[in-house]
């Protein structure tokens, strides 16, 4: 029996619990809307008071400048006031001073002037001076352009008395640096020299050269009849016909089935290799034809 009791009013105070709790928000949702309007009634009262005490500390701010800046300007009448007062006193004594001060300025002026005239008569001759210095550098100008028109025609003449010498060593260079009498067709890229065929595999067989790759010259029929200096006798006619018979030579010998295209990653460029003889270019010599 008492459990049953203890049961009713644990059912009965959890059913009044679930009720209560129900008319409380019914009361709660009809008095929201008013407290919230309290709320922002009171948090605009506060803005408003903030701003007033703002308002008010600035203006006293503002009064607190004025008032020092009025404070200044009083001071200021008052001292000028009492400067004034002692001008007034002590006028007669100021004047014999001002007196003598002006006769000081007027000799002081005579002196100046005096000074100036001298400084005006100095100055009139340097320029003077500058002006002579200047015509100066002119005739020098003058002097050095005829010294080098002279010079200009000697070196010329020179020149020309050089000019065999000079197209001799113009020919050597066009010749192979080993031999010195063949043409140079080579030019290895580790050596940095130039040479003729027979040369270049002489010296190229054995050791680390071996391993050294060469690109081909490419000489136009301008710059083979410079390396030979064609004369007007027949020798030159010559050794024109030498040379393109050589070139022909050589352009015949080249067999497109002894060479293979290849690519080289690390410079990233296309070269050629000959099967037969060995030979490597970056230039494809089917292109020499």
């Amino acid at each position: 029996m008492k459990a049953e009791k203890i049961r009713r009013n644990e059912a009965s105070t959890t059913v009044q619990s679930l009720v209560r709790g129900r008319i409380q928000r019914k009361r709660y949702k009809k008095s929201y809307r008013t407290l919230v309007k309290q709320r922002e009634l009171r948090i605009r009262a506060k803005r408003l008071s903030a701003v007033i005490t703002i308002q008010c500390i600035y203006r006293i701010h503002l009064a607190k400048k004025r008032m020092i800046k009025q404070r200044a300007i009083v001071m200021e009448q008052r001292q000028e006031k009492a400067e004034l007062m002692e001008l007034e006193k002590s006028i007669l004594g100021y004047h014999q001073s001002w007196m003598q001060e002006l006769l000081a300025i007027r000799a002081q002026t005579g002196i100046r002037g005096m000074l100036a005239r001298k400084e005006f008569a100095k100055r009139i001759e340097a320029h003077k001076q500058e002006r002579e210095a200047i015509k100066r550098q002119e005739r020098n100008k003058a002097v050095t352009k005829i010294q080098a028109l002279v010079r200009g025609k000697l070196s010329r003449t020179k020149f020309k008395k050089d000019l065999p010498n000079l197209k001799k060593a113009r020919k050597q260079r066009c010749f192979c640096t080993q031999c010195e009498v063949q043409v140079a067709t080579k030019r290895c890229r580790q050596c940095r020299d130039k040479f003729c065929d027979s040369c270049y595999e002489f010296i190229h067989q054995k050791g680390n050269r071996k391993k050294h790759t060469f690109e081909i010259i490419r000489m136009d029929a301008k710059l083979m009849a410079l390396a030979f200096d064609q004369p007007a006798n027949g020798n030159s006619t010559n050794k024109r016909n030498s040379v393109s018979d050589a070139a022909s030579t050589k352009k015949r010998a080249i067999n497109p089935k002894e060479w293979e295209e290849f690519y080289d990653e690390s410079a990233k460029a296309k070269y050629w290799f000959n099967k037969i003889t060995g030979e490597a270019s970056w230039i494809n010599p089917l292109t020499l034809k």
